[in-house]
């Protein structure tokens, strides 16, 4: 698909390199992994390493919906351990 936004974008007159690509997700930074392909989940460093692969695939923003019965935690576990690894990759 974002082969497909790049095209568009060169046809259109726009530089595919201005564009955001932004992935909109589910996450739960739990250290059981629950098995849905829906949301990325597991312990900090899991997720981490499956955020950066999708940043390797082109995606230069996420927008987290975080997932699991306490979202207050898991903001805060996104903020405080997830995030800044994001960043300094």
């Amino acid at each position: 698909m974002r082969e497909r936004i790049r095209r568009a974008a060169a046809s259109a007159g726009r530089d595919p390199d201005q564009i955001r690509y932004v992935y909109n997700l589910e996450v739960r930074v739990d250290p059981l992994r629950r098995e849905d392909a829906m949301v990325i989940s597991g312990g900090a460093d899991e997720v981490i390493e499956r955020l950066l692969s999708l940043a390797d695939l082109g995606f230069t923003g996420f927008n987290f919906i975080p997932s699991g019965p306490d979202q207050a935690e898991q903001r805060a576990l996104l903020a405080g351990d997830v995030l800044p690894a994001i960043r300094a990759a």
